[in-house]
């Protein structure tokens, strides 16, 4: 999917974005959604696909089943989205974990090693 950031295209993902963060903390009653954020969303040029980028505070099988809810619920979110009114056509929704926040631990993991690796060799 080609990222596209035009202002029309900026737009529509922040109301997305804001849309679906409400659907999510009033409307969603299933607890495999508990604790999930809503960290990006990226549109194609044309508006008919959208990727929706996730965290959530869990990790193996919870996370498996909590990626498997959103996806089992992106009708809900797509009818809930429609009936806003603000968009002619309802994008396609995608889920995905962002795994961001991973990468940044596991980063700074590493960064820590070499510095504790490094001050080891001078003592």
């Amino acid at each position: 999917m080609p990222e596209v950031t035009s202002h029309r295209v900026t737009q529509v993902c922040d109301l997305i974005h804001r849309e679906l963060s409400k659907i999510l903390i009033h409307s969603v009653r299933d607890p495999r959604l508990v604790g999930v954020t809503l960290t990006q969303i990226r549109l194609t040029a044309d508006l008919k696909e959208a990727r929706i980028y996730f965290d959530a505070p869990y990790e193996g099988k919870a996370l498996e089943d909590c990626l498997s809810a959103l996806k089992k619920s992106a009708g809900f979110f797509r009818r809930e989205l429609a009936k806003t009114n603000f968009l002619r056509y309802v994008p396609k929704l995608n889920f995905f974990y962002d795994d961001t926040r991973d990468v940044i631990t596991q980063s700074d993991q590493i960064i820590r090693g070499l510095h504790n690796g490094t001050g080891s060799d001078n003592n």
